[in-house]
């Protein structure tokens, strides 16, 4: 459909189902666009499938970095969809709307900054994910390509065109890459660093006392997101007591 963002969410259903909720009920109250939202992967059982589409591919899980093939292959098959429209809207289960977001919002190129150029840059995060991280500069290093960090962790702007060819030229078949860093750093005419004005864009709680410390930034910013062991029942009260009736995604 013609202006239509289709909002993708790749999804494995470990147990959790609450930060999904969550975050659907954030999309409701809060994406202030034309919009689809289409589930890669599983469908809790309280899911309204008359009002989200889920689509379970059958994806052989790969032998290194499962999970970060699973992301990866998951969104391969949203670009082969009809079903997708011409923009995608990636995002997961931990990323809320905290407050009304346009279009205009989830347009720019948003990155951290440049990649260091010290090849022993302490990286804060999992082995896997560093791995990763290490094959997207190696991939960047070897085409030439400005060496923009865009790993925030926020909902990335995607044309469906320009994902399905970045799959194309750089395969993502025997190694993993980060998504939108190879994306952006191929394809964006300019961008914006995620501590430049305007400053409220996300909230990020990754260490113990980052929710105390940004609880009233809730009020301003437009999305946050956590670390797993950030996920702590205070802040999933919180949350609920924001979004605390039922989407029209939920049975």
């Amino acid at each position: 459909m013609k202006d239509r963002v289709t909002i993708v969410i790749p999804f494995k259903n470990t147990g959790n189902t609450d930060e999904l909720l969550i975050t659907l009920r954030s999309i409701e109250k809060n994406a202030k666009f034309n919009y689809q939202i289409v589930i890669i992967g599983d469908a809790p059982e309280w899911l309204n499938k008359e009002s989200i589409t889920v689509i379970n591919p059958d994806i052989v899980p790969a032998e290194v970095n499962p999970k970060a093939f699973n992301v990866i292959n998951k969104m391969r098959f949203a670009t082969e969809n009809d079903i997708i429209d011409n923009e995608i809207l990636m995002t997961y289960d931990d990323i809320v709307f905290l407050n009304p977001v346009k279009k205009s919002d989830i347009s720019e190129a948003v990155a951290l900054g440049m990649i260091p150029e010290d090849p022993n840059h302490p990286w804060n995060g999992s082995a896997a994910w560093v791995n990763v991280m290490n094959n997207t500069i190696a991939a960047l290093k070897r085409n030439k390509m400005s060496m923009y960090n865009y790993e925030t962790h926020l909902p990335r702007l995607f044309a469906k065109d320009k994902l399905a060819q970045l799959f194309a030229k750089f395969g993502f078949k025997k190694r993993a890459y980060m998504i939108p860093t190879l994306y952006f750093n191929e394809y964006a005419k300019k961008m914006r660093r995620l501590d430049k004005t305007p400053k409220n864009t996300k909230i990020g709680l990754y260490a113990d006392g980052d929710f105390e410390k940004r609880t009233e930034d809730f009020k301003t910013h437009l999305f946050l997101n956590w670390s797993e062991n950030q996920w702590t029942p205070e802040l999933k009260e919180y949350l609920f007591s924001i979004f605390p009736e039922k989407s029209r995604f939920e049975i």
